[in-house]
């Protein structure tokens, strides 16, 4: 059974990822910051997740008026960042392969939806 302590750990191992592969990348000059954003995302969301259990493991009206509220906010924010790149990319301020924007987008829906979720907990 998933538990607070499981899910702390997940965030400090995918952490320990994260400033392992920012050392490395600072080490040989090479900074992928996509690559680093993904494992920050992660980071974040296992951080979250142990926060978040306590509450989340009962499945009550509240959890899951938190829940369809997040992804309600998270949906706009989401949009809203989805035009920006867009608008960036056709004015050729910002050049990104298929592939880091596929990156972006992940970790940016990873982040909205937890923050979304941590700021409504609080709130509700």
């Amino acid at each position: 059974m998933a538990s607070q302590k499981n899910y702390l750990i997940v965030g400090l191992l995918f952490s320990f990822i994260f400033i392992v592969r920012l050392i490395l990348s600072l080490m040989t000059d090479a900074v992928s910051v996509v690559e680093l954003l993904n494992w920050g995302a992660l980071a974040y969301m296992g951080f979250a997740i142990s926060y978040l259990y306590p509450q989340f493991k009962d499945k009550d009206e509240r959890t899951e008026a938190i829940r369809q509220k997040g992804m309600y906010h998270s949906l706009y924010i989401v949009l809203v960042v989805l035009i920006a790149l867009m608008v960036l990319i056709q004015f050729n301020t910002l050049t990104l392969t298929t592939i880091e924007i596929v990156s972006v987008m992940i970790s940016v829906i990873i982040i909205t939806i937890w923050t979304s979720w941590i700021f409504l907990s609080k709130r509700m």
